[in-house]
């Protein structure tokens, strides 16, 4: 009995091996991130359906967002792959909470009409946009300046802004033992990358812009889906597990358009969306985003290990 025990915790702690090691790396970091995206919109119709839509849900708003705050300050000071997983959790929450909150507020406060549109199937009418949307997408105008100068950062290592400084657009000579604060900065990569993505794809499924599965549309999509294709081939060749985390992070976000774009196509139903209409499957997904988040936080792979304190 006890050798079957010890077989069998031999074989678990193999195969969590493996998970740390590439390709498996980044493709389970991205089915946590996946997981994740879907528990941020099934955890948004549960405030909705729960608390006050008019009042209550925005205090629950602001708790989220500083909770997301303490995260990513309780990561300064750690090795750096504490430092990403809760810049990432804090990065998250900070979005859900202070960016999508905050535009709903707003959208509603300012009073902008609802964007309608027919649904095909039944004819009826329904709510495409809703205000707070609109308004994100309306800051699609702030964002790209914001990168263009984040981009000319020299400390910077996100692999999109150092694929422009090898072609010329490098502003001076990086700063040479720069210590970098991986809490800080996964954070602020996490809120980044899910704004312009957001932005972006809210623009591509704009019928105002292009006709729902016009061809404009999925010309657009269709070169989307082969950067996915080359960010989901980058990611299989990851290795670190610090790296791969912010690696995956960055390319789960961008992944996550395309199902996106098909649920707006009527090409699949988004179940997270339906949380009391499938709370099994639901609750699978967040089961799966606690357990593999823990499976990847407690690697023993810590990359950069926090500097020791100079003794008195």
């Amino acid at each position: 009995m006890t050798d079957t025990a010890a077989q069998s915790n031999s074989s678990t702690l193999a195969v969590i091996s493996r998970l740390y090691k590439k390709p498996l790396l980044g493709i389970y970091i991205m089915t946590i991130v996946m997981c994740w995206q879907a528990f941020g919109h099934m955890l948004t119709m549960l405030l909705r359906e729960v608390l006050d839509k008019h009042s209550t849900i925005y205090y629950a708003y602001f708790v989220f967002g500083a909770l997301g705050l303490g995260f990513v300050w309780k990561g300064f000071g750690k090795d750096e792959l504490t430092q990403s997983c809760f810049g990432a959790l804090g990065g998250g929450l900070i979005w859900f909470g202070w960016f999508e909150g905050t535009f709903e507020l707003l959208g509603n406060a300012m009073k902008i009409p609802p964007l309608m549109a027919i649904n095909p199937a039944t004819g009826q009418e329904f709510v495409y946009y809703g205000p707070g949307i609109q308004l994100l997408q309306m800051t699609g105008v702030l964002i790209l300046p914001l990168l263009i100068l984040l981009g000319l950062n020299k400390d910077t290592r996100c692999r999109l802004f150092l694929w422009f400084h090898r072609r010329g657009a490098k502003p001076e000579t990086p700063t040479v033992g720069y210590r970098r604060q991986y809490s800080r900065i996964t954070a602020l990569e996490y809120i980044m990358i899910t704004w312009f993505i957001y932005v972006v794809c809210l623009v591509i499924l704009d019928a105002r812009l292009f006709a729902p599965g016009g061809a404009a549309m999925m010309s657009v999509f269709s070169v989307y889906m082969v950067w996915c294709g080359y960010l989901f081939y980058k990611l299989t060749q990851q290795s670190g597990v610090a790296p791969t985390v912010r690696y995956g992070m960055a390319a789960g976000i961008c992944i996550w358009l395309i199902p996106e774009t098909f649920a707006n196509a009527q090409m699949m139903t988004e179940i997270w969306l339906k949380p009391f209409e499938f709370p099994i499957t639901n609750s699978l997904i967040t089961l799966y985003m606690v357990i593999g988040g823990w499976i990847i936080y407690t690697a023993p792979d810590r990359g950069v290990l926090p500097k020791k304190k100079k003794a008195a």
